[in-house]
């Protein structure tokens, strides 16, 4: 077991060989309490002199625990004070999340929680986010993830670098960190629902890996191996889904993911991958990849995957135009202007009354500019070529259900300038359009 000294010189080797903490970077440290998160937070501000890096906490309240939560709370702010660190308390309503998304409290939890750290360590400018993950917290990772069926990405488990996220003890086990916090005389909370068979991972650690342990002493390194065994697999296969991938993919504001080919399950894996989907299994693999043209399934986390004829998309947001944030301008001009029609578009000022910028509704008609007759909206988007995901996106300026322009695509002919206007206005849009995401 590595004593005080020996675990803070594995840890910065760690850092510095697996280029975790560069010097001069700010590090936000997850802190819950527990004897993990303790030991990474001592652990972090004994090195960040040698190693160059600021060190600022950040601690989470899922509001599940009540009163116990709160002294968690307490506890980590007044330790920070004594240490000197910058500590930034969030809190949440996990049961009424869990409740809205339609998950576990323990999923619930986790998404949270990330996503209040995320929001710190941007608020911050923090460089990465350092989490508490050790030895026995990556066998349990890898073992539920066996139990849902997991392909080479699951088996892998945690990565010591995903993201911004940094995870410096994934390769130490719990005693040795526990030795270092009394060693040093720095107290912990216990959170008595550790020690409830309550969810899966307690389960995991109450039951089923006493029992491994009593087949190998030292399961809980085994499986960390095997993880790291599946994770060079893993990246080798990644970068032949890169390869297939160069140049047949977009990202965009709403994790939307496309490419025109055939999906293979490593392919689809690393479009997930890239776009933040969590995990999927070998059944949820093998759905996406059998997609036909106009057929969906969903994602974890509450994303969506939809094909189209060309394109496969991965939805993580709901892909609904902000109407309230459309960037626009509006001047004077000359009866002879007429815009290009895609980022600006010149109207008879009188016709123009009671018109506004919105998303696309039901109902709605479009009269094109130069072309005898009106058709729906919807038609005009799919002649244009504008997949099923996007329609929804782009800015349109309308009078009631009457189409005056399709921002980036054309103008209808119902508020154009002809021989009688005498005066015009110029709309012009400001923002960037979804194909320029």
């Amino acid at each position: 077991m590595l004593d005080s000294y020996a675990l803070e010189k594995h840890v910065l080797e760690t850092i510095r060989s697996r280029g975790l903490i560069l010097p001069g970077q700010r590090v936000l440290c997850a802190v819950s309490g527990g004897s993990d998160s303790m030991a990474l937070l001592a652990v972090l501000l004994a090195l960040r002199g040698e190693g160059g890096f600021e060190v600022e906490a950040a601690h989470f309240n899922h509001g599940i625990r009540g009163e116990s939560a709160r002294e968690d709370a307490a506890f980590v702010a007044a330790r920070c004070a004594e240490w000197g660190v910058r500590c930034w308390l969030g809190e949440g309503d996990v049961p009424r999340l869990a409740a809205e998304w339609r998950c576990s409290l323990e999923d619930a939890a986790r998404r949270a929680r990330y996503a209040f750290l995320d929001e710190t360590a941007a608020a911050r400018g923090a460089d990465c986010i350092a989490l508490a993950h050790q030895l026995e917290d990556q066998a349990e990772t890898v073992l539920l993830h066996l139990t849902h069926g997991c392909g080479l990405e699951g088996l892998a488990g945690m990565r010591m670098r995903q993201g911004n996220r940094v995870r410096p003890l994934l390769d130490v086990r719990r005693e040795t960190l526990r030795e270092y916090l009394r060693a040093r005389g720095v107290a912990w909370r216990e959170d008595e629902t550790n020690a409830e068979d309550c969810c899966a991972r307690n389960i995991l650690r109450l039951r089923v890996m006493p029992q491994l342990r009593r087949l190998n002493s030292r399961a809980d390194e085994a499986v960390a191996r095997a993880a790291e065994i599946a994770a060079r697999a893993a990246d080798e296969a990644l970068a032949r889904a890169d390869a297939s991938l160069a140049g047949r993919w977009r990202e965009t504001p709403y994790g939307a993911f496309w490419q025109t080919e055939e999906i293979t399950p490593e392919t689809a894996r690393r479009l997930c991958r890239l776009a933040g989907v969590p995990e999927l299994s070998e059944k949820q693999t093998a759905r996406l990849c059998a997609l036909e043209p106009g057929g969906e399934t969903n994602l974890p986390a509450g994303g969506k995957a939809l094909r189209t004829k060309k394109r496969l998309h991965l939805l993580l947001r709901p892909a609904v135009y902000d109407a309230g944030g459309t960037p626009f301008e509006t001047a004077p001009c000359a009866v002879t202007i007429r815009g290009d029609g895609i980022r600006e578009a010149a109207f008879d000022a009188k016709k123009l009354g009671g018109a506004v910028f919105r998303a696309r509704r039901d109902g709605d008609v479009f009269a094109p500019l130069g072309m005898e007759g009106e058709q729906k909206l919807k038609k005009t988007l799919q002649d244009a070529g504008v997949d099923r995901p996007f329609r929804d996106l782009i800015p349109v300026l309308a009078r009631g259900d009457r189409i005056l322009w399709i921002a980036g695509l054309k103008p209808s002919r119902e508020a154009a300038i002809d021989e009688k206007t005498t005066s015009a206005v110029l709309v012009r849009f400001t923002g960037r359009f979804p194909w320029e995401l």
